[in-house]
């Protein structure tokens, strides 16, 4: 029986996790059953577990990869970087078989058929075989031509081998081999040249009855009720007049296929309703696409925080300061503490309850400042764990935003371009920094501290004006 490296979306379904992922089999499950009535997604394929294991074993990447990770102790930070950037490197420098590259070839073609020259395609990854429940940073690039793409499904599979996730493996045991994932490639809508944004369910007491949609770069949204839809004049919540880029007619549009998306996914067994719904309008033919359909129930402003001290603490204990850890954690967990006592206070008194959340959430950053502050244990503030975590931190929160911005229909722009380029030449001086010999790290530690500032720079002139509602002037500078 000949293998199936492709999957077109209009085969997927749910069912299918297993062969290509939850994210593309959300995306299949979609296009599937929902376009026939009127939903709009772009048509894509997926490369199945299948091409995975053959372009990691017909060409020895996993026993290759075994070695390089053999004996790694993740607990080395430097050590960790090190190896975790061979693998990276040695991923990106193998050629895929040549079956799977014909197959994807292949596919991309029938995708750009109507089309007078190679059409731009979104290139995803969705983690396949994870054992252990450990989650895949999913990410997300634009691609034009076979070489491209070619190349995006490299750095895809590469992506499988973050540092945290070589680290997270390894702690558990689990066999750099046993893991798998998916890409997903989709007819790109060109939103860059007119505007994207998410939907979601709102309404008090989980009820899902009011659909929110929000457009990038815009501080205003609309609303309208379930029940509104079906009237003869449906009414838009409007806040006020501020500037929306969709006309009333297009948010009905957007809502109503929300609806549909909900009412699928909730009347599957075992399935929640979706998280957030992306959406993106096309700049070309102006028509509305939904491009994304994310599962489960969106993390909480709380969550989120929990997971970003989480990984402030995991740094910590692998660079060889765990009191240090446990104090912060011990403030944290406190601070925590305090959040879900005044949750129950807002029942008996919603005003003040909501006045003091304020107060315990200024008062957890403080505590977070001064564990950093406070703490004896910590070496000398000229000690590179000491002077480097803090850039460590504000370099992970430019990536975290960038790659936020660059899934809302931003991808490619040539400003996210430009920044990305500044976080790249940090993370080269970084990786040279924690090999440095003692002579020279008080150069290099200078350099990685004006690498990071540039980045840091760029991202904030880039997110301005990103900011600016269309047509305003450029600031100024």
């Amino acid at each position: 029986m000949e293998p199936v490296f492709v999957r077109w979306f209009g085969d997927i379904g749910i069912e299918d996790v297993a062969d290509v992922g939850q994210e593309n089999a959300s995306l299949g499950e979609t296009y599937r059953q929902l376009t026939a009535i009127g939903v709009r997604m772009p048509n894509g394929f997926a490369t199945t577990a299948e091409a995975h294991w053959s372009f990691f074993g017909e060409t020895g990447l996993d026993e290759r990869i075994r070695g390089i990770l053999a004996g790694l102790d993740a607990n080395d930070l430097d050590e960790l970087q090190s190896r975790g950037n061979r693998v990276r490197q040695t991923i990106l420098a193998t050629a895929l078989p040549n079956a799977l590259r014909d197959a994807i070839a292949t596919a991309y073609d029938r995708l750009s058929e109507g089309s007078a020259e190679p059409i731009e395609v979104m290139v995803r990854s969705s983690g396949v075989s994870e054992p252990g429940g450990l989650g895949l940073d999913e990410i997300r690039m634009n691609a034009v031509g076979h070489s491209a793409l070619i190349q995006s499904c490299k750095r895809a599979y590469a992506s499988l081998f973050t540092d945290s996730a070589i680290a997270e493996r390894a702690n558990r045991g689990i066999d750099p081999a046993e893991v798998a994932i998916s890409i997903g490639v989709q007819r790109r809508v060109r939103s860059d040249l007119a505007c994207a944004g998410v939907m979601s369910f709102v309404g008090k007491n989980g009820a899902r009855d009011v659909i929110r949609i929000v457009a990038n770069d815009y501080e205003r949204d609309r609303r309208i009720s379930r029940a509104a839809l079906d009237s003869r004049e449906p009414r838009i919540v409007h806040e006020d007049s501020a500037p929306f880029p969709l006309s009333d007619q297009e948010v009905l549009s957007l809502a109503r296929w929300a609806v549909a998306i909900e009412d699928h996914w909730s009347a599957q067994e075992g399935q929640s309703g979706p998280a957030e719904i992306e959406w993106a309008k096309d700049g070309i033919t102006g028509e509305l696409f939904v491009v994304h359909v994310s599962e489960g129930a969106a993390p909480s402003r709380e969550e989120r925080q929990d997971e970003v001290v989480g990984g402030w603490i995991d740094q910590l204990r692998r660079r060889g300061h765990p009191r240090f850890a446990e104090r912060l954690w011990s403030h944290y967990r406190r601070a925590r503490a305090d959040r879900e006592q005044l949750r129950r206070a807002m029942a008996m008194d919603r005003e003040t309850a909501k006045a003091n959340l304020e107060e315990v959430r200024r008062l957890l950053d403080e505590d977070v400042r001064s564990a950093v502050r406070d703490e004896p244990d910590l070496e000398p503030p000229r000690d590179e764990s000491a002077r480097t975590i803090q850039l460590d931190r504000a370099l992970e929160a430019v990536v975290l935003e960038v790659d936020r911005v660059a899934r809302t229909g931003h991808a490619g722009d040539a400003r996210l371009v430009l920044v990305q380029s500044r976080i790249d030449e940090a993370r080269d001086l970084r990786r040279e920094l924690s090999g440095a010999a003692p002579g020279d790290y008080e150069e290099l530690f200078e350099r990685y501290l004006a690498a990071v500032r540039s980045a840091l720079e760029s991202w904030r002139r880039v997110r301005a004006e990103l900011e600016q509602p269309s047509g305003s002037p450029p600031h100024a500078g």
